[in-house]
Formats: C-alpha cells, structure tokens, sequence
C-alpha cells in the first residue's frame, strides 16, 4: 500500500538536521529541492465509520411502511435498500465502514 507524508514534514526533517549533523547547508538544500521535485499528490484524510442495522422504511399512499431492514452509515446517516453489513464503504460519502461492534 502506497503510503504518503506530509510535505512540510519532510522539509522540516530535513532543516532540523542543520543542527550538529556536519550537513552543509548546500547539502540540505539540495535535499530539500529534490524532495519539493518529487511528484505531489493531494490527499484527503480516511473517514472511518461503521454500519447501523436500521428498519428500512418506504411511504405508500401517503404513509409510512417499514419493509424490512438495512443498514446506514454512521458517518453520513445515509441509508438505501440493498445496502449490507458487507461493503466495506459507504457509496454516499465514501466513508470506511465495517459492521457495529467490530
């Protein structure tokens, strides 16, 4: 799995070792600008959820029928008949999900 670090992170790694390495400034430099050539990518933190057994509900003739269950995402509340315990995201937000209690 490809695994990503935060920019200014690694640039200020890379500054700090001015302090009693023996890097000379060009050095730091040029790793610094090697680093800032690498390619970037923007990233979005992971949401993590869980999935919610919740009566699945439809309106006929103007009123309330439940017909059956589902599940719903913790995350977003999102529910759709069809949904299962087994997905392991939510189709709405894109949450990672896993089943309640696990």
């Amino acid at each position: 799995m490809t695994k990503y670090v935060e920019l200014n992170a690694v640039l200020d790694a890379i500054g700090n070792q001015q302090d009693g390495t023996g890097m000379t400034f060009e050095a730091l430099s040029h790793a610094m600008r090697d680093v800032m050539s690498l390619p970037q990518v923007e990233t979005v933190p992971v949401k993590h959820g869980h999935w919610e057994e919740v009566p699945y509900k439809t309106v006929e003739h103007g009123e309330v029928v439940i017909r059956g269950k589902t599940v719903r995402c913790s995350i977003c509340k999102h529910a759709e008949k069809g949904w299962n315990k087994g997905m392991n995201y939510c189709p709405n937000c894109g949450s990672r999900n896993v089943k309640e209690n696990d």
